[in-house]
């Protein structure tokens, strides 16, 4: 679940209102060895001023004080295609050494010192989302689809109410469909790729996310990158 905070500068010389979402979730991905990792994720989005600032541009420091006394900095962390602060953390990155629920409390220090708070609760007994088992295109990378509408598909994900998917030209490394700017929302397990978006022999990369929430998110997985070809 994510909570709003704004905070109003009593000598503004940035922006007026600072507004942020903070979110803390579960989170079950692949990890670059391709080993299945839980974790907690922790973001910022929508941190915005009244002159247009986000990002580094508004803000000195972004932290996260987790449950067990654990302090994230997430000031580095900050992602400026997707406008947000985040990073997810195993178990390893905790004082306890072990992923854990409760209250989670955010700090935003705006470039005047002044500071904004928001907290994001998980259930003490944190659950996962199973990753997405992607059937098409075949998660081993070899498929060359025959058309340039193909069908993705994807097995249902138990406690899942609907799926993202996310494509990336592989061959000019340009995003299709990308968050936070057009990426495809589904309430099913497929979608098929309309016609004037893919090209002729060209490499691809598609990833599914499923989300427990189109709205207070708590979970989601996420699935590599798989790669396919067109003819």
């Amino acid at each position: 679940m994510a909570l709003v905070s704004t905070f109003l500068l009593t000598t503004p010389s940035w922006g007026e209102v600072y507004r942020v979402v903070f979110d803390a979730l579960t989170e079950t991905y692949v990890n670059k060895s391709g080993q299945t990792v839980q974790a907690v994720n922790l973001l910022f989005r929508d941190l915005v001023d009244t002159k247009g600032l986000n990002g580094p541009d508004a803000v000195k420091s972004v932290t996260v004080t987790a449950p067990d006394g654990t302090v994230f900095d997430l000031t580095g962390t900050w992602n400026e295609w997707q406008k947000q602060y985040f990073e997810r953390y195993s178990a390893t990155a905790f004082n306890s050494q072990t992923l854990i629920g409760g209250t989670y409390k955010g700090t935003v220090v705006d470039q005047d010192g002044k500071k904004l708070t928001a907290s994001d609760a998980l259930p003490k007994t944190l659950s996962f989302l199973p990753l997405p088992n992607v059937t098409n295109p075949l998660p081993d990378g070899t498929t060359t689809v025959d058309s340039l509408t193909p069908t993705i598909t994807w097995e249902k994900v138990t406690g899942a109410q609907f799926y993202c998917l996310e494509l990336w030209d592989q061959s000019s490394n340009q995003p299709v469909y990308y968050y936070p700017h057009n990426r495809i929302n589904v309430y099913r397990n497929n979608f098929t790729i309309p016609a004037g978006v893919l090209r002729p022999a060209t490499n691809y990369g598609v990833r599914i996310e499923a989300r427990d929430s189109d709205k207070a998110l708590a979970k989601r997985s996420r699935t590599v990158w798989i790669n396919f070809k067109t003819q």
